[in-house]
């Protein structure tokens, strides 16, 4: 099935001057869902200002799409996790109707899909822009229970891992054997059929570079973008009453380390009102009863201490609790690819506490513009919790430098290296399919 949506017509802006003219993204879905649709939102938008035309091939397509795009195409299949039957045929044939000078893909689960993007006869440039786990790791999430963040390369191994019950599994129910583990492999080596390969932290090019050698010289390195969050508002309390404001946004899983927070905070003896704001989408019902059950112990034992749950929040929402936030937690228990919630609450002027692992370790930069605490460990993040509720003036200035560092990043630079990307890198001749 085929189904797309056209943009009105009217006249097509000029021609871009980053020497490519139009772009095909590849994607699972399509609309408001998470990370991966607000970088494409957000490109799709800076591109079509510069007169470069923008399409969308997904699965599925849910809530507000984004306004730059010329046309979203709808191939069902692309939104199974699951291998179906001419999926890369009917990708192709979009691709090849379209005709871009890139196609740029996402999260495809697919390796017939990517291969079919690299065989067809008159080769496009294919970038693959790897934003999380999914292709080097058959749990999703690299880690374990024994070890903590899991070093090793995808293979036979992780089966007798997951059977030995090390591994933490984001999706504790599919299957993670057999013919799984073989499809996987199969989609990481098709890494090897795209042109070049983006990605936003150094933690995932060297992920990358230990998974597939040969990826070394098409690895790159970009800077992530993020919506303008405006300047930051004046933090300071001016009532003693007055509660400071820590913010979780995030899945609320295991993975995530919600109930670490609300640990930490119940031990906080500081004295000063603290609220908990609590954002995001509950995945895992025992865990989000385990979280409500250390909350009522965490009120009962810190009297100064509330806790709001505000549900799912949408964009412009989020940004309002960051700007009023006076710093913000990101208790991963996992390795974060980059951590994109990290810069957002940068770019509002938060201080930032986040768990030293993956790609937090590069966009916070300890002392600097946040502080780094050891997964998972309690009284570490009481520490440093207690730190910034003692001196709100380190906060304050821990605030100022993220805003900062994370204005630096701008989505002009990020199109320009891309270009740079493009340009390094011609379209090679047709790829084999890979052979597992």
């Amino acid at each position: 099935m085929l189904s797309s949506f056209d943009r009105p017509e009217g006249q097509h802006p000029r021609r871009s001057d980053l020497g490519f003219a139009s772009v095909v993204h590849v994607n699972e879905k399509g609309g408001n869902f998470g990370g991966t649709e607000e970088y494409i939102a957000l490109v799709t938008s800076a591109l079509n200002a510069l007169g470069v035309r923008s399409h969308l091939v997904c699965g599925v397509v849910s809530g507000a799409l984004p306004p730059g795009l010329e046309s979203v195409h709808v191939v069902p299949e692309l939104a199974s996790r699951r291998p179906r039957p001419g999926t890369g045929a009917a990708l192709a044939g979009v691709v090849a109707e379209l005709d871009p000078d890139v196609v740029y893909v996402h999260n495809v689960f697919d390796p017939m899909a990517v291969a079919a993007l690299a065989g067809m006869g008159r080769r496009r440039m294919v970038l693959w822009y790897v934003h999380d786990h999914y292709v080097t790791c058959l749990s999703e999430l690299r880690w374990r229970r024994d070890i903590g963040s899991c070093p090793h390369a995808l293979g036979r191994g992780c089966v007798a891992a997951i059977e030995q019950g090390h591994c933490i599994l984001r999706y504790p129910d599919r299957p993670h054997a057999g013919t799984e583990l073989e499809r996987r492999m199969t989609l990481c080596q098709s890494l090897e059929a795209a042109d070049a390969i983006v990605v936003v932290s150094g933690y995932m090019r060297e992920l990358l570079r230990e998974a597939r050698p040969a990826l070394d010289g098409r690895l790159h390195q970009l800077s992530r973008p993020i919506r303008d969050l405006g300047e930051p508002r004046p933090r300071r309390r001016t009532q003693p009453d007055d509660p400071a404001v820590v913010a979780y946004a995030g899945r609320i899983t295991a993975e995530k380390g919600l109930a670490i927070v609300i640990e930490a905070l119940g031990a906080v003896a500081c004295g000063t009102p603290v609220e908990l704001c609590v954002a995001g989408v509950v995945e895992n019902a025992d865990y989000w009863s385990q979280c409500q059950e250390r909350q009522a112990a965490a009120v009962e034992r810190n009297p100064h201490l509330t806790i709001t749950y505000l549900g799912h929040l949408y964009y412009d929402a989020m940004d309002e609790l960051f700007r009023r936030s006076d710093f913000v937690t990101l208790p991963s228990q996992s390795p974060e690819p980059l951590g994109a919630v990290a810069l957002e609450a940068m770019s509002a002027g938060a201080a930032v506490i986040a768990s030293r692992v993956g790609g937090l370790e590069g966009t916070v930069r300890h002392g600097h513009n946040g502080l780094h605490v050891a997964p998972g460990d309690v009284d570490s993040w009481t520490g440093a919790l207690t730190a910034l509720l003692q001196h709100p003036e380190q906060a304050d200035r821990l605030g100022r430098q993220a805003h900062g560092d994370a204005r630096r990043v701008t989505i002009a630079d990020h199109l320009e290296d891309l270009a740079a990307v493009v340009s390094t890198h011609r379209p090679r001749q047709p790829h084999s399919p890979p052979t597992g």
